[in-house]
């Protein structure tokens, strides 16, 4: 039996490099990389319904009900509860966009421009439609620039 003078600890040092600090990054350079992403910036846009992550089929029913899109729709699911609507009409695009506030029940719905290298986790939310009950609130409130003052 032969012994050897090298620990575990020695040989794998031998063998495990460091853990890089930097992190691998892919670069892209296919023209119809490019064309998709000139495409989805000009045709989609990232949505996510605060709150709840309704599945496909009733994303697609919610849409044919409340916007009524001229044109085809289609949906891409993300992480998060995010999903991509891509329309082929750009009219119903612009519409849709520059439309709403949205809700799903109580939930609304954020909306924000199509971007590359979209990542959920660290998407900030700058402005989200909200559903406000004003219990008791006198009859002298219910004008639309008061309504508007208690929103803001």
């Amino acid at each position: 039996m032969e012994t050897s003078n090298h620990s575990p600890k020695n040989t794998l040092q031998g063998v495990c490099k460091p853990k890089k600090k930097e992190a691998l990054r892919v670069v892209f350079s296919d023209p119809d990389i490019q064309a998709y992403r000139e495409h989805m910036m000009e045709h989609a846009i990232i949505c996510k319904f605060m709150g709840l992550w309704p599945t496909e089929r009733a994303l697609y029913q919610w849409i044919k009900q409340h916007w009524r899109p001229k044109g085809d729709v289609n949906l891409h699911l993300g992480a998060k509860g995010f999903f991509t609507v891509v329309f082929s009409n750009l009219e119903d695009k612009d519409r849709v966009f520059d439309g709403g506030p949205y809700f799903l029940s109580s939930a609304g719905l954020y909306m924000r421009p199509w971007k590359a290298n979209f990542v959920p986790k660290k998407e900030i939310f700058t402005q989200v439609p909200m559903w406000i009950r004003l219990f008791s609130l006198p009859i002298d409130y219910w004008g639309l620039a008061t309504l508007k003052l208690i929103g803001d």
